[in-house]
């Protein structure tokens, strides 16, 4: 378990069962302001802490979805003087911004699978959540921990 578990501390925390099986990997996600698309201080220090823990764990790869809030929302708004701020584009950008620090830190992007955000916003702060991708069968397609 030990083996498993603290390579994933440095970027989250492994759930296990009472029996002590996996339940799941819970990967903290990559924090930005509200309204914004640019990495802050705390973003840049999860993405590096991912980017070394896929540098360490060659075979995996990790989804990651896009998430905006309604804070998101009232600071476009507010920035746009719009009633119906550009969320999709804040979303994408996000991930650009993501996927572009993984790339610098030397990981192959083909690793990071973008999955689609749902178009309601969410209470809190924006986000770009990272799951661990498990593979079907070595080589195969692969499929999100949950």
């Amino acid at each position: 378990m030990k083996a498993i578990a603290a390579p994933v501390s440095w970027i989250g925390r492994v759930q296990f069962s009472a029996d002590s099986r996996i339940e799941r990997i819970d990967v903290d996600p990559i924090p930005f302001a509200s309204g914004q698309a640019t990495l802050t201080p705390e973003a840049r220090e999860q993405l590096a802490r991912v980017a070394a823990f896929l540098e360490q764990t060659p075979d995996v790869r990790m989804a990651l979805t896009p998430i905006v809030s309604s804070r998101d929302r009232a600071a476009l708004a507010e920035a746009s003087g719009s009633a119906a701020p550009d969320l999709p584009a804040l979303a994408a950008r996000r991930l650009e911004a993501v996927r572009d620090g993984i790339k610098k830190a030397g990981v192959d992007a083909a690793r990071l699978k973008e999955v689609a955000a749902s178009p309601a916003p969410i209470e809190g702060e924006g986000q770009v959540k990272l799951d661990l991708i498990e593979p079907e069968n070595p080589g195969s397609p692969h499929a999100p921990i949950s």
